[in-house]
């Protein structure tokens, strides 16, 4: 039988999860390259990064592992204490996702607290205790790692937590109408699958590194379901486009009882942008206008889509209509700052409008851009008239 020996396993261990560190780092620069800008992939990318962290220090404890010195045996235990409190971080940030990109919200105050915020905090000072405890894990006179009387325990309430994002997964599938949305959600409730045989797998086989190659993979299939979804893209800008937009906003009404707030906004005079300064000029102008929109939304949990030409449109929950208005506000100065930091012989202006669903007014999606586009043409038409009267 082919056996290894110590040195060889740590080498072939550390092979394996450089590889995996390098297949993660691919799928983070393809989705800041492709991906639109949204929250959800905010979160995604912030698991990503967790877990190139996560790896990168079970290299360096793979490498160090057993080497003597007391600056390795402190070596150990930092690396460690990074190992344990990153990946619980990741088991959060993945639940975050899965949260809003299930059900378009954040997790609420009232759950994340007791379930997240207080349980990361006990985990983080069990971890950090080790060093005086031994609870979690261990380093031996020898430099080597050794497990505490809690690392299974970790583990459990991590598996547990991924196995409740899982749950959600499959609820959430046989509610949903929507092909393309039912296959997302069983892709989210698969994605505990893989790390589980891994965990298994190590947890029965200590020195082996079984979990981070099954952790790669249910990252790469939850990238290749959204790489799949790519074609709800604006290729220019990186916004999201129109038919992602009607897909999103009519998921968030079927049954929603929160307000939702779409803002329109128009590019004033593009096409004689375009006839003077030419289409590349346009095409610059309107990925300027995007990143005006990414700056003004930030992490914010606002959906951004390209409308259709030189129209963009925000869709925003649980907002009320001041909060709406100082979103609009920003909007506008954020293109001030824009016009006096470039000088292209024009200054760029738009004609913003919003409306809010259910309102008075608003029944309906129909509604809903109705009434904010008859409010964006009224500020294009206010705005082209203090051009005229020269105020600024």
């Amino acid at each position: 039988m082919f056996e290894l020996s110590l040195d060889q396993t740590k080498l072939f261990n550390c092979g394996i999860e450089f590889f995996c560190l390098c297949t993660i780092l691919l799928m983070y620069y393809n989705s800041k390259r492709e991906l639109s800008f949204s929250y959800d992939f905010y979160l995604l990318r912030r698991v990503q990064v967790l877990t190139m962290i996560l790896l990168v220090s079970d290299i360096f404890m793979w490498a160090t592992n057993g080497l003597p010195g007391k600056a390795f045996w402190y070596i150990g235990y930092i690396e460690n204490i990074v190992y344990f409190v990153i990946q619980i971080l990741i088991t959060i940030s993945w639940l975050y996702y899965v949260s809003y990109r299930l059900y378009h919200k954040k997790v609420p105050d009232k759950t994340r607290i007791p379930l997240i915020t207080i349980p990361v905090i006990i985990i983080t000072a069990l971890t950090l205790s080790s060093p005086w405890t031994s609870w979690v894990f261990y380093i031996d006179s020898s430099n080597y790692y050794h497990r505490g009387p809690l690392s299974d325990t970790l583990a459990v309430i991590t598996l547990a937590y991924l196995m409740g994002t899982s749950l959600l997964g499959l609820i959430k599938m046989h509610r949903e109408v929507l092909l393309e949305r039912r296959k997302e959600c069983l892709a989210i409730a698969l994605f505990i699958v893989p790390p589980l045989i891994g965990g298994i797998l190590q947890m029965l086989n200590y020195g082996g590194a079984f979990l981070f190659p099954c952790i790669t993979l249910s990252l790469l299939m939850i990238f290749m379901d959204i790489e799949s979804q790519a074609i709800s893209i604006d290729a220019l800008t990186g916004l999201n486009n129109r038919g992602k937009m009607d897909n999103y906003l009519n998921s968030l009404m079927v049954g929603n009882n929160r307000a939702i707030a779409l803002i329109m906004i128009d590019i004033n005079d593009f096409k004689i942008i375009n006839d003077d300064f030419g289409h590349d000029k346009g095409d610059e102008i309107l990925v300027f206008m995007a990143d005006i929109l990414k700056k003004t939304f930030g992490n914010s949990s606002a959906f951004l889509a390209r409308y259709g030409g030189d129209e963009f449109v925000v869709i925003l929950e649980n907002l009320g209509t001041r909060a709406v208005a100082n979103y609009m506000a920003k909007i506008k100065e954020n293109i001030d700052v824009f016009n006096s930091s470039v000088n292209y012989g024009f200054e760029l202006s738009v004609g913003i409008g919003h409306a809010i669903y259910p309102s008075k007014k608003v029944n309906n999606a129909d509604d809903l851009f109705r009434i904010a586009d008859e409010e964006m043409y009224r500020d294009k038409k206010l705005c082209k008239e203090r051009i005229a009267r020269g105020d600024n």
